[in-house]
């Protein structure tokens, strides 16, 4: 929301503070102002310029096209020489000079400043200005002529009238839309400077004299009653379309809006005023000299004012005639109905639309206009008839019109009635407040209050949509009131609260740590995903969470999986010649199910490309299936005893060769190469490793899990290394459970240190070559003691796996 400083203070006429107060006070009451800008009506303000009088005019000697000028630019009867190119330039003219030291900041092109110069070998002291060369216009076929009566000496800026302004910049949040015009931003001030000045501020309103008789010709229809209560149609007719008055051009300017025409004009300044959105339409074309409200046709169509034909559905709002629609409600205008230079006579419109109703347009149409937002979020129903009054008035006075009759339907609206306790915001803030001070807080504010003692009965003012409960009231007193002027209490009272063990957050803590020491980057990504990404993990038992309004149709269901923000990462980074990474989030994932909506942490880990670059003493090695499953094991070990299983020909929505850690059929990790038609979908033509581990299973494994403290063994370790034959579809891992199931409380670990296909191998079989660690804490074993336990090994291992020494 911009503001402009000139024109705020246009009603509250005793104001007289600086910008720059004004903008704290506004932050302080909640209305954050995120910048305050200069603002000038020509750029650079004319600084420098002044009206001058060319005395003398000869030509330059050595230039046809040039001229040598003498002119004065005050009294003193000094004469300044230029050298002029313009072909208009004549003795006795009244012309715009540039000294030199002057900035210049033309219409197009960078600003530069006037110097003392030579043009052909003639001192030249200035510049005599054409329109756009100073940025009052576009016309370069020659210097500016001003009228004889041009006092010469003048300032530029005082004779063009050039404004100055600042424009304050204000962060609006969506509750505050009462705050979406200049005159809710200055109740608001008034209210402040009244309670921490003790001034006697006033707010004062525009005074409206126009008196409105008759009905208009144009008759209104309202199909549904919830779409539109209020619809009031005025008839102004014996207008004149032309441009707008410099103050009024000015105004808007200032703002940011670009002025169109002086009908048009009218209809944003008095929405930016008081924040009512206005349409006029041509009388001219309505058709059957009827409009009617309803919703739209499908499959409608309809050109809005941007010159595109849009397809309409049933959920959209229309304003038609009865043959066509002219109007998309509360958010666009059409291109056939609008105001043009034949216009001669208009129909103003000023309406309250369903919030509702607009959003959904808006949104379906991609249209966000400064209408649709105050309309969506909740325009102030007292104040339509003012705003079209206000229009009427100052189309009469600018346009020349006349006003023929006013057409209304209206349906009364419901009183927001609140009990509120003085004692209760009391007890609230910790602190007494006045109640002279809380009555006239809220009476600046619009509250009425209907009566008092220990319960007050408020009416709140219909344009406050957020306030409907006794809190709210408190929050209207206390930013008002000023949270600075809360007294910090001397002592804080808490009571002791024994956590959760695990500490869930620290765990995430724990986690991020070990993954960041582990050279990981961690990510966020949006918690948003297109519906089409989410197809790529369809479960049976659980089903999207689409929003009602979504932005796009890439941000329309929130995500089911961690995967696919983690993978726009990665093709983002690759497009960029960014081929080797390894990510982690922590976030949530969400899933609808039978009985409403499930939400889950979950940590996600991503690794692509290589793992180390070729360096002096080594090749780049590539991050491989067994990177990733050597970062997850060593992650769990820190929490769990259990250690990864691989789910041999287990089918996964988006994983293959999948491993994880499982409790109870539920998993607490899982991880894999990410299927390639998942990766085509994101454009990557290189292997990804994805894992993922659910925060609430691995709490509730740690739980399960004793860890116990052992010392250091006095005694020896042992170490034997078997070299054994076993078929291909063997996985190490039933070959360490083999080993492990011999005897679990001397055999230590069991580790492969080589894996061998190829040339002189038998097919379909593969060759191991693993380790063992052997101990016993109370005793050195002997060499017979180890033989027997490597046979009862080496037997296990050809019952479960059939592999046999080589």
């Amino acid at each position: 929301m911009i503001i402009s400083l000139n024109w705020l203070k246009s009603y509250i006429p005793s104001l007289d503070a600086e910008a720059e107060e004004i903008a704290a006070i506004l932050t302080d009451i909640g209305l954050e102002v995120e910048s305050i800008e200069e603002f000038e009506s020509v750029k650079g303000g004319l600084k420098g310029l002044v009206i001058g009088y060319v005395a003398e005019k000869e030509k330059h000697p050595d230039a046809d096209k040039l001229s040598i000028t003498r002119v004065s630019v005050d009294n003193s009867g000094t004469l300044h020489q230029v050298v002029c190119g313009a072909p208009n330039v004549a003795k006795g003219q009244k012309v715009i000079v540039a000294l030199p030291g002057t900035t210049i900041h033309p219409s197009e092109g960078e600003s530069f400043k006037i110097k003392l110069s030579k043009i052909r070998g003639v001192e030249s002291a200035g510049m005599i200005c054409a329109e756009d060369e100073i940025g009052l216009g576009s016309s370069h076929d020659g210097i500016m002529i001003l009228p004889e009566d041009a006092p010469v000496g003048m300032l530029a800026s005082d004779y063009f009238n050039v404004s100055a302004d600042k424009v304050i910049h204000i962060g609006l949040t969506p509750n505050r839309i009462d705050a979406a015009s200049h005159l809710g931003v200055a109740r608001d001030l008034v209210a402040a400077l009244r309670q921490r000045q003790k001034t006697s501020h006033s707010l004062q309103f525009p005074q409206l004299h126009e008196k409105i008789e008759g009905k208009a010709s144009v008759s209104v229809k309202i199909e549904n009653e919830n779409d539109c209560k209020t619809y009031l149609a005025l008839e102004v007719t014996g207008v004149k379309v032309g441009p707008s008055p410099s103050w009024l051009k000015k105004n808007i300017e200032a703002i940011g809006v670009r002025s169109i025409n002086n009908i048009v004009d009218i209809t944003n300044f008095v929405m930016h005023e008081c924040g009512q959105p206005l349409h006029a339409f041509d009388a001219a074309k309505i058709g059957g000299n009827q409009l009617v409200v309803r919703r739209a046709k499908a499959d409608e169509k309809f050109v809005t004012l941007d010159g595109i034909e849009r397809k309409l559905n049933v959920n959209d709002l229309v304003i038609a005639d009865q043959e066509k629609p002219m109007c998309l409600a509360g958010v666009f205008g059409g291109l056939h109905s609008g105001v043009t230079n034949e216009t001669t006579a208009i129909v103003l419109e000023s309406a309250w639309f369903n919030p509702v109703v607009v959003r959904k347009t808006a949104r379906a149409h991609e249209l966000h206009t400064d209408s649709s937002f105050r309309f969506e979020r909740g325009a102030d129903p007292m104040k339509t008839e003012w705003a079209m009054l206000r229009a009427a008035q100052l189309m009469v006075d600018i346009a020349g019109g006349k006003i023929n009759g006013l057409t209304r339907i209206e349906h009364p609206f419901a009183k927001v009635n609140i009990e509120f306790s003085p004692a209760g915001l009391n007890a609230f803030t910790g602190q007494e407040i006045p109640a002279n001070e809380i009555e006239s807080i809220l009476t600046s504010l619009d509250f009425k209050i209907e009566s008092k003692g220990d319960i007050w009965k408020l009416e709140a003012p219909l344009y406050r949509v957020d306030v409907t409960r006794a809190v709210d009231v408190y929050e209207e007193v206390l930013r008002i009131y000023g949270y600075n002027n809360i007294a910090i209490p001397s002592k804080v009272n808490a009571s002791p609260q024994l956590s959760a063990e695990p500490d869930p957050e620290r765990l995430v803590e724990t986690i991020s740590a070990f993954l960041a020491s582990k050279g990981l980057t961690e990510i966020m990504n949006n918690s948003l995903n297109a519906g089409r990404t989410n197809e790529l993990n369809k479960n049976e038992n659980s089903g999207d969470i689409k929003l009602l309004n979504p932005l796009s149709s890439e941000l329309d269901v929130l995500r089911n999986s961690l995967l696919y923000g983690g993978l726009q990462s990665v093709a983002y980074n690759i497009n960029r010649q960014q081929h080797n990474m390894a990510f982690f989030e922590i976030g949530s994932v969400y899933t609808k199910v039978a009985n409403g909506y499930h939400e889950e942490q979950q940590i996600g880990i991503w690794y692509t490309g290589k793992k180390t670059n070729a360096h002096w003493q080594g090749t780049a090695t590539d991050a491989t299936y067994y990177t990733l499953k050597g970062i997850t094991q060593s992650l769990t070990d820190r929490f769990v005893k259990t250690k990864l299983d691989s789910k041999n020909g287990f089918e996964h929505n988006y994983l293959v060769d999948v491993f994880g850690i499982y409790m109870n059929n539920a998993a607490i990790l899982q991880g894999g190469a990410v299927k390639p038609e998942v990766l085509k979908h994101f454009d990557i033509d290189q292997p990804v490793y994805f894992a993922e581990i659910t925060l609430r299973n691995l709490i509730e494994a740690i739980k399960r899990t004793r860890f116990k403290y052992q010392e250091v063994s006095k005694f020896p370790v042992i170490k034997r290394d078997l070299s054994l034959l076993l078929n291909a579809d063997v996985e190490f891992a039933a070959l360490q459970q083999a080993v492990l199931q011999t005897n679990k409380q001397l055999i230590r670990s069991v580790d492969v240190f080589d894996v061998y296909t190829g040339k002189n191998m038998e097919a379909g079989k593969k060759s191991y070559a693993i380790s063992l660690t052997i101990a016993n804490d109370e005793k050195t074993m002997k060499d017979e003691e180890v033989e027997s336990l490597m046979q009862k090994v080496m037997k296990n291992i050809t019952e479960k796996t059939g592999a046999v020494l080589r």
